[in-house]
């Protein structure tokens, strides 16, 4: 019954999740969350192609997934948290009020 649940499923989206080509490097590539449109932010449509290929195809290498965007990176989130007072009390909760 699950098997043929699965064949259902996977012939459904195969027509552009789940492609036979696996050379493709997605970590290379742009992030997918960055040109997706507001539903699909709010949806997280933007991981239908990961998570297929997790689900189908086992589990997933660095190539599979995508990079972070460019906003949440290390090197651009780095700079909200040297400001941070340690000494108060709450100091995260204070320096996320000031800074947004």
């Amino acid at each position: 019954m699950f098997k043929n649940l699965k064949q259902k499923i996977k012939n459904r989206f195969s027509y552009s999740l789940l492609s036979e080509d696996d050379n493709i490097d997605y970590f290379n590539l742009p992030c997918p969350e960055d040109s997706a449109s507001l539903w699909k932010r709010l949806t997280f449509g933007w991981t239908e192609r990961m998570l297929m290929t997790g689900y189908f195809n086992g589990p997933l290498d660095m190539k599979d997934v995508s990079d972070l965007p460019e906003k949440t990176k290390v090197n651009i989130t780095a700079t909200y948290l040297d400001n941070i007072d340690y000494t108060s009390k709450y100091p995260l909760i204070k320096q996320i009020y000031k800074e947004f």
